[in-house]
């Protein structure tokens, strides 16, 4: 039978957007958060900001978000994704498995009655 394409051009570059959209929202703050400075020398160095440093205290709740309840919510809906897909995919077997007896013990009925085995 057709076997179907699961990656095409089109769905290989919405990915790789995707994956660079999800970088970005996640080392976004790191533009927010420092800033340029001078030593006492004048070479230039990358600093904390000093007008975010509200931003420590939202950080816990970034963290929280990012490494415990996001990664916790998709494996959950990957679960349940797989144990819908596996008893839809058992039913079917057991409709067809239904069907295929009916109709082989139609034909076991049609050919005990018909006159092809007689002798």
């Amino acid at each position: 039978m057709f076997q179907q394409v699961m990656i095409t051009k089109s769905r290989a570059k919405i990915v790789v957007c995707c994956l660079i959209g999800l970088v970005v929202l996640i080392n976004g703050h790191i533009f927010l958060t420092r800033g340029l400075d001078r030593n006492v020398r004048g070479e230039i160095y990358c600093n904390k900001e000093k007008n975010y440093k509200s931003f420590n205290d939202v950080w816990t709740y970034i963290y929280l978000l990012s490494y415990s309840i996001l990664p916790s919510l998709i494996m959950t809906i990957c679960n349940a994704a797989l144990i819908y897909k596996v008893s839809h995919t058992e039913q079917k077997k057991r409709a067809k498995t239904a069907l295929l007896e009916s109709n082989f013990e139609n034909w076991l009925s049609f050919v005990g009655e018909s006159h092809f085995f007689s002798s």
